[in-house]
């Protein structure tokens, strides 16, 4: 049944429209609103048991959902909850962009995109979480971290050291530093590189870094550490990062005693706009880090959209490479 609505757009949840359901949830969770809107809002809306107890949905155990069908047409559609933790093999967030099968996923599972479809760079070979590209005849070099920590088999360490290493050798006029996906983890694994990325080659003209609503934690201190480092070398496009330049992070977990649901808390205070050194919760590491941004807003705003991801533009990548001077190389083959 639900084959059939890959790429249909859901109009609204048991008659309230889609728009007011999702203004309705954001109290139960704040912050920027970009991110909010596309990280957060999937996990409230896969739960009829939660839009339940919200208002929203009239039943905890179905959703009626009206969709706009990819031919323009119509239609409503019962959606019954599956038993807690039954159904398909699920991924995390992001990941489900790449039409890829995915572990333990069975043969009549279908993707929106051809499983062989060419994909806009930054969400080629999606299970590896590093990547770098050469094109020489732009003189434009790309690095990508869709993450900001060791994952399994690909270790972050040498990673950063053989970005170094080309940078070096190639001696590009501009770099693109791609954080869209960057969701996390150790900001400390990549900071030596961040604060130097503009200037490990004489050669370097200007850094051009790719943000979105997905850039996030580490993430975010990652691109405060390059634009505090390379002053006006550096330009951010894409949308604003997925937090603010003052935060609370770290912390730890706790689960709670009758719902057994898990609560998450923070416990450390970040300043990207300034030393936080005699605040209270100041998080002891960000003092080796001084930074003074006062926004994680891009220079220059390009969203990405729905027809860009299924006709496998990326014109966040095609601004950077057109601010540069260099033709255009993004469209898919």
């Amino acid at each position: 049944m639900c084959a059939e609505l890959l790429g249909a757009k859901v109009l609204s949840i048991d008659g309230m429209p889609i728009n007011t359901v999702i203004d309705h949830l954001y109290p139960y969770t704040l912050g920027p609103r970009n991110h909010y809107d596309q990280f957060v809002v999937p996990f409230f809306l896969e739960s009829p048991d939660l839009l339940h107890v919200a208002g929203v949905a009239a039943r905890s155990d179905q959703l009626i959902l009206r969709m706009q069908m990819r031919d323009g047409s119509e239609r409503d559609m019962a959606m019954i909850a599956d038993e807690p933790d039954a159904g398909p093999p699920t991924e995390y967030s992001s990941s489900y962009l790449a039409p890829r099968r995915i572990e333990g996923e069975g043969e009549e599972w279908a993707p929106l995109l051809r499983r062989d479809a060419e994909m806009p760079q930054f969400l080629r070979q999606y299970d590896i979480p590093f990547h770098t590209a050469w094109w020489p005849e732009q003189h434009t070099f790309y690095v990508q971290f869709r993450s900001n920590m060791d994952e399994p088999g690909y270790p972050i360490g040498p990673f950063t050291e053989r970005v170094e290493r080309e940078i070096i050798a190639n001696n590009p006029r501009f770099v693109i530093l791609d954080l869209r996906l960057n969701q996390g983890g150790d900001f400390t694994k990549t900071a030596s590189l961040m604060k130097r990325l503009a200037t490990l080659s004489d050669s370097i003209n200007h850094v051009y870094v790719l943000t979105s609503a997905w850039t996030f934690s580490a993430g975010n201190a990652s691109l405060a550490l390059v634009k505090e480092h390379g002053g006006d070398k550096i330009t951010v496009i894409g949308e604003a990062a997925g937090d603010r330049v003052r935060i609370w992070a770290e912390g730890g977990s706790f689960e709670l005693a009758n719902s057994k649901l898990r609560v998450s808390y923070a416990t450390g205070y970040h300043d990207y706009s300034k030393p936080c050194w005699r605040e209270r919760g100041c998080f002891w590491v960000t003092m080796f880090f001084p930074m003074h941004v006062q926004s994680f807003d891009p220079d220059v705003r390009v969203p990405d959209t729905f027809d860009d991801y299924i006709n496998r533009r990326d014109p966040v990548l095609e601004t950077a490479l057109a601010l540069a001077g260099a033709p255009r190389r993004t469209e898919p083959r």
